[in-house]
C-alpha cells in the first residue's frame, strides 16, 4: 500500500515537470534553410562569406520566433480550454 502511494507521488512529480526544455526542429530546420538562401545569395552577389552569415543570422531570429510563437500558441490554448470548463 505505502509502495504504490509512493510510486504514484513519483510519477506525479515527474508527469508535472516542465517541457518547455525540450528541443523542437524548427529551430533547426529555420537555420538550415537561412544558410541555403544565404548561400544563393552569396553565389549571386559572388560573396558566399557574407551570405552565409545572413542566412544562419536570418534563419537564427525566424526559428526563434517561431518557437516563441508555437509556445504562445500552446499557453493560450490552455488557457482558453480552463477558461470553457
Amino acid at each position: 500500500m505505502e509502495r504504490n502511494t509512493m510510486l504514484k507521488r513519483q510519477n506525479d512529480k515527474n508527469n508535472s515537470q516542465d517541457t518547455s526544455s525540450t528541443t523542437d526542429t524548427s529551430l533547426g530546420l529555420s537555420i538550415g534553410l537561412g544558410l541555403g538562401l544565404g548561400i544563393l545569395f552569396g553565389i549571386v552577389t559572388d560573396n558566399i562569406g557574407l551570405g552565409m552569415m545572413i542566412g544562419v543570422a536570418v534563419g537564427l531570429c525566424g526559428g526563434s520566433a517561431a518557437v516563441i510563437l508555437k509556445r504562445k500558441k500552446k499557453t493560450s490554448d490552455g488557457e482558453k480550454n480552463n477558461d470553457e470548463k
